[in-house]
């Protein structure tokens, strides 16, 4: 499956400094930036065997990384790790069966991750977590008509802007 091996957590004394030493994409062989400590070269495995979990829309929240990944049980889904394979689990199964709710546009805003993801009943629409399964809850239906599409996540300051489709014309 897809070791984790890119997803480290990485330090550094300036933010300059901290952009220029930031993981480089999946599968790339380009230089990384040393791990700050042995524990960071854990590689968790979402998805047992050769398929890859494929996992992607990274984010940080507090020393937490947030990412989709998907399994054969639940598809794509919401996943958080901490780097070591203990800590790396599904936060929550947001459309249960193997469709998978493809959670994207994930940012993180005072301690919460807010995404898009699809729950099989209401399309796409904006969703929150504090990275527990009880803490992760749909927000509003902003589209009864049919999924709002959340999309542009935004922080500023502790405020998140979005972009998505009331269904008004």
């Amino acid at each position: 499956g897809c070791r984790l091996d890119d997803v480290r957590r990485w330090r550094s004394a300036s933010p300059r400094a901290r952009a220029a030493s930031r993981p480089v994409p999946w599968g790339s062989n380009a230089r990384r930036p040393k791990p700050e400590s042995s524990s960071a070269s854990a590689q968790p495995d979402v998805r047992s065997g050769a398929a890859s979990s494929s996992p992607g829309y990274l984010v940080n929240n507090n020393g937490t990384l947030f990412f989709t990944a998907f399994t054969d049980a639940a598809g794509y889904e919401l996943w958080k790790t901490d780097g070591t394979t203990s800590g790396t689990q599904l936060v929550r199964d947001l459309n249960p069966g193997t469709t998978g709710a493809y959670p994207r546009n994930m940012t993180s805003v005072n301690g919460s991750v807010f995404l898009s993801a699809a729950d099989g009943a209401n399309g796409y629409e904006l969703w929150r977590t504090d990275g527990t399964g009880p803490g992760t809850m749909r927000l509003a239906d902003i589209n009864a008509a049919g999924g709002s599409a959340p999309s542009a996540l935004r922080r500023v300051g502790e405020v998140i802007y979005f972009r998505a489709d009331d269904g008004v014309a």
